[in-house]
């Protein structure tokens, strides 16, 4: 038994999927895959912004750790976490989730899927975030609703996303989130 063991794979994983969507990685792979040599196209930078991470707990705290390392501001929101244990850490923490949304350019989510949790970032907390903001979820399918998440990259109040995880895993091929080019995916790969 070794509870911990796959901690900083699957906060390699969240910062991969971030730097991923932030820059347009898979985008712009796509497109010089087929012959288009699109260097127009402008990514987000990290240096500088603010991430907001959902849970500041073993996963979220590697996280924060890597963003300030990158040069990110980072805040979180997770009432389980000790004002000490987050000033230690040098992250704000926040004790309203949307006054946390508010203020982040990019936001991940680190917790478990409870009750308390499921669904907690849909349509009202996606439109606190600035527009242009990325969304990472590579915890647990069901914490970011799939629709409001859908609703807001195609209306492009989002940057983007990238998503190791899914309501239900695998997602079909006709999966919305699957028709999107703003959407970094990978396939539970957090723990590997």
């Amino acid at each position: 038994n070794a509870p911990e063991a796959n901690n900083v794979s699957a906060a390699e994983l969240a910062v991969a999927l971030m730097l991923n969507a932030a820059r347009g990685v898979a985008r712009s792979d796509g497109l010089v895959r087929k012959g288009v040599w699109d260097r127009k196209f402008l990514g987000r930078e990290v240096k500088g912004a603010r991430l907001g991470i959902v849970g500041l707990g073993r996963i979220g705290s590697l996280v924060a750790r890597r963003a300030q390392g990158l040069g990110m501001e980072v805040m979180a929101f997770d009432p389980y976490i000790s004002r000490q244990r987050a000033q230690d850490m040098g992250v704000e923490l926040v004790d309203v989730l949307k006054e946390m949304l508010v203020k982040s350019d990019f936001v991940t989510v680190h917790t478990p899927l409870t009750n308390e949790t499921k669904g907690m970032i849909g349509a009202d907390e996606l439109a606190c975030l600035p527009t242009g903001a990325v969304v990472v979820n590579a915890a647990r399918g069901g914490i970011i609703q799939e629709d409001a998440l859908v609703d807001a990259l195609k209306s492009n109040k989002l940057f983007a996303a990238g998503l190791d995880v899914f309501v239900l895993g695998p997602p079909s091929v006709d999966h919305p989130l699957l028709q999107l080019d703003n959407v970094v995916l990978t396939a539970h790969l957090g723990a590997n």
